[in-house]
């Protein structure tokens, strides 16, 4: 064998053996970059799972709530109907006329019983001590004041009414009552100083 064919062997042993390992490597690089290409594959599939799961279980939880949902609705609307009957009573109670108590004589609240007397005069507006009157005036003679006034009994205190609110000047003792504590407590000599005397 001639020195020059030894060397092309040479070579051609060298230049194989180079393309083996350039082979090599670039199959192991491409190895390499499949399985990063895999382990990205199943981590993003994982993260899909994961989202897929949670989709399901908030889907669930849904069904489970729209019910709740529909109950905590139809409470709603009744605690605004309610309310707003409140409302209306609150601003019936607040607009309708006040139920005064008037004293009809101070210095006999501490003898006998005390009784409630209600006078009415339906014409109070036509006689000549109401035609320059206040409407309010006009208007508690026309539905009734209540006096309170110390008596004997019911029939005692309304007599004492009548005598002076004459029924021949238009007056009508509709109701004699025995006193009602207003507010629902409270001694009765108290609740007779806070009632306000009655100038007719």
């Amino acid at each position: 064998m001639t020195e020059l064919t030894w060397v092309l062997h040479l070579a051609l042993v060298v230049g194989a053996f180079v393309i083996g390992a350039k082979a090599i490597d670039a199959w192991m690089s491409a190895s390499r970059t499949a399985r990063e290409a895999t382990a990205k594959v199943a981590k993003r599939k994982a993260a899909l799972d994961a989202v897929k799961a949670r989709i399901e279980a908030i889907a669930v939880n849904v069904e489970d709530v729209m019910p709740q949902l529909g109950e905590a609705e139809a409470d709603r609307q009744q605690m605004n109907e309610e309310a707003g009957a409140l409302r209306a009573k609150i601003d019936g109670l607040t607009k309708r006329r006040k139920d005064h108590l008037i004293v009809f004589d101070r210095r006999t609240l501490m003898e006998d019983g005390l009784y409630e007397v209600t006078v009415t005069n339906p014409e109070f507006l036509e006689a000549s001590t109401g035609r320059n009157a206040s409407d309010p005036l006009v208007k508690s003679w026309m539905e009734g004041r209540v006096y309170l006034v110390a008596a004997l009994d019911s029939d005692d205190a309304a007599r004492r009414c009548t005598a002076r609110f004459p029924v021949s000047l238009g007056y009508r003792v509709t109701q004699s009552v025995p006193f009602r504590l207003r507010g629902g407590s409270g001694r009765r000599s108290a609740e007779a100083g806070k009632a306000s005397a009655d100038s007719v």
